[in-house]
């Protein structure tokens, strides 16, 4: 199945969605690594869920200065090229001789900042499935006026996400405001965004105990747009919370910190265990020497159990294949947990 960015099938994609009480996870990727894993875990769900098809968003960022992805998917550092290699790599992906090819695939810009992604929101528009089109930092009045320019520019090319109010990034000083429901119905109307962000008390990388998502004035605002909600910041959020999104009237979860930290802790955990097959005793004991090892690594039973009998490097230990399937196995099955609280046991029935 070719990836979707027609608005037409993105709108039926929703709406069958919405029918079924799901949220659908958007989760972000700035490599080729988390793009296949995103697939990977859809895939193994649906074959769980008896179905073929799940969709599933693939999301990025661009110039987005907190965290630019784009900017990030090569060594090189441009913007364009990321963009290029992104979609490339997910067309290959989604190709006839790929095992992924049956999933329902819809690619969204995160944050398109106006001032700063005039190519990824007019020259890419039409490659993506959403857009999320972010005039967040500028007062209301000019953030609409905006917004609803590009909703015209880019009507029946791409379905448009407006952002109400800025969403705190951890470590903000300033706490900002709850969307008040006027806010919403005054942005959706003077805009015609077809979805929207509004600040329900999340925030992007959540380290505060403290935040609190607001669940009865996300059910308030939908009840007066519509179920056309977008959430981002869910790290503050407890498992036992995100079930009820979908009846919140939240439609799109963004999803991207706990990719790569529990991707990461992984692989570097699976690095300090395997030392011993990537160094040499010399190379250890100058570790060692220089505090960042203890002596575990110099016992015979380590040096069996882990190494074969014989410490040093070794070729299928120091290639990259072995960090990139602890990254993706662990990543993978965030992602079907994710599928698994946001309701999509519910495409099987």
């Amino acid at each position: 199945m070719p990836v979707i960015s027609d608005p037409v099938e993105s709108r039926e994609v929703l709406a069958e969605a919405r029918e079924l009480g799901v949220a659908i996870p958007s989760f972000c990727a700035e490599d080729e690594r988390t793009q296949e894993c995103i697939l990977l875990g859809a895939m193994e769900k649906g074959a769980e869920l008896g179905v073929e098809n799940l969709p599933v968003m693939m999301a990025c960022t661009a110039n987005y200065p907190s965290h630019g992805q784009m900017k990030l998917y090569t060594r090189a550092g441009i913007v364009r090229l990321g963009l290029l290699g992104f979609f490339s790599y997910l067309d290959v992906m989604m190709s006839e001789h790929s095992p992924y090819r049956n999933l329902r695939v819809l690619p969204c810009l995160d944050h398109g900042i106006p001032e700063l992604d005039t190519y990824a929101l007019n020259e890419c528009a039409e490659t993506f499935s959403i857009v999320m089109f972010d005039g967040s930092e500028h007062p209301l009045e000019e953030n609409m006026r905006t917004t609803a320019e590009y909703v015209e520019k880019t009507k029946g090319r791409v379905l448009v996400e407006g952002c109400v109010d800025h969403i705190e990034e951890s470590g903000d000083d300033a706490e900002s405001q709850i969307t008040s429901v006027a806010d919403a119905e005054r942005f959706v109307s003077a805009t015609g965004v077809d979805l929207i962000v509004a600040n329900l008390g999340t925030e992007h990388r959540a380290a505060a105990a403290e935040k609190k998502y607001h669940s009865q004035r996300a059910r308030e605002i939908s009840n007066s747009v519509g179920r056309i909600l977008c959430l981002h910041g869910t790290s503050c959020l407890k498992d036992e919370e995100l079930p009820r999104l979908a009846g919140d009237g939240i439609i799109k979860v963004n999803i991207y910190t706990i990719l790569a930290q529990l991707g990461g802790q992984a692989v570097a955990h699976h690095v300090l265990k395997d030392l011993g097959n990537m160094f040499t005793r010399d190379e250890l004991e100058a570790l060692r020497d220089a505090g960042y090892l203890g002596n575990r690594y110099f016992s015979e039973s380590y040096r069996e159990q882990q190494c074969g009998g014989k410490l040093g490097s070794k070729l299928a230990h120091v290639a990259e294949v072995p960090r990139r399937d602890v990254w993706v196995d662990c990543v993978k099955e965030q992602i079907k947990h994710y599928m698994d609280v946001f309701n999509y046991r519910n495409y099987g029935r």
